[in-house]
């Protein structure tokens, strides 16, 4: 088979950011082969969540059309809700936040449970919590256009970050949630660790692609990249245009939640500087742009 220009594109401009990455890394390293490595891990786990958040944005603005520039916020709203399912019972006079569950969720210890469900519980209430809060954010947003609805996702965004800074007693503040728990961190030692949850970053991207995959090829599936394509017809047709809509947001929030529940656990410390709109939500649709939507 004749491989076209369109073909080797994409595989030409993995190998030059590779090469890229990796002198920029070994320059920084002064050529320690385990620094290199060390950060080129760290690097592909952080694009293996942005990518699971990347196709999430692409349920939403790829398949159904809903411009949705308030990434940031789905990604703060699941990295926090993840950390404070998992993390421990407030202790400490220097920290204050709700939550605290993880030590009450441990409910099969002899499957050694503390190692994988509380983090299990922690990304399903965080994929709970963005799918609910992308539904009330439908219903007054989704009938207006898309510059309107850009602005409004960037406000309520704003809105999140604002509440995650002023309200002390609900995520520490400015302070940020710290000593979040990480899954499976008794089966290799520290300096290992990272390759394993690089593995658990990419299955779950993996996972969701293949699940998304399926989704999009079927009858719901075809309703939104009808959608996508022409409302007006789409409606003609007998469908119900804003009940798609709001399904394809929802989706697409409940996935970005997850993508914040694998951030949360990688970084074990979160803030809300970190969740700016460039890192969050730029980022993310600069990936979907270059990839195609």
């Amino acid at each position: 088979m004749k491989l076209t220009h369109s073909a080797l594109a994409p595989v030409m401009a993995a190998a030059a950011v590779t090469a890229a990455i990796l002198g920029m890394t070994a320059d920084q390293s002064g050529g320690d082969w385990n620094s290199i490595i060390a950060i080129f891990t760290s690097f592909l786990t952080i694009a293996a969540i942005l990518g699971i958040l990347a196709l999430g944005l692409n349920v939403q603005y790829g398949y159904t059309g809903v411009f949705n520039f308030g990434v940031a916020g789905f990604f703060l709203l699941g990295a926090y809700t993840a950390a404070i399912v998992t993390k421990s019972p407030n202790e400490s006079e220097f920290a204050e936040y709700v939550g605290g569950f993880g030590e009450k969720l441990d409910l099969l210890p002899w499957l050694a449970s503390d190692q994988w469900f509380p983090f299990m519980a922690g990304g399903v209430a965080a994929a709970l919590i963005c799918g609910m809060l992308a539904f009330l954010l439908s219903l007054p947003t989704l009938r207006l256009r898309e510059d309107y609805l850009a602005i409004t996702t960037i406000g309520v965004a704003e809105l999140l970050r604002r509440v995650s800074i002023e309200e002390k007693s609900l995520v520490n503040g400015t302070r940020g949630l710290g000593g979040i728990p990480q899954p499976l961190d008794r089966l290799v030692s520290g300096s290992d660790y990272k390759y394993l949850f690089l593995a658990i970053a990419v299955v779950t991207l993996v996972l969701v692609y293949l699940i998304l995959e399926r989704i999009i090829r079927s009858p719901w599936g075809r309703v939104l990249r009808a959608l996508r394509e022409d409302e007006l017809a789409t409606a003609a047709s007998g469908k119900n245009v804003f009940a798609f809509k709001t399904q394809g947001f929802v989706t697409g929030a409940v996935i970005m939640g997850i993508g914040g529940a694998i951030y949360a656990y990688e970084t074990r410390a979160i803030s809300p500087e970190t969740f700016t709109h460039f890192f969050g939500t730029f980022l993310v649709w600069t990936m979907l742009i270059v990839g195609g939507s």
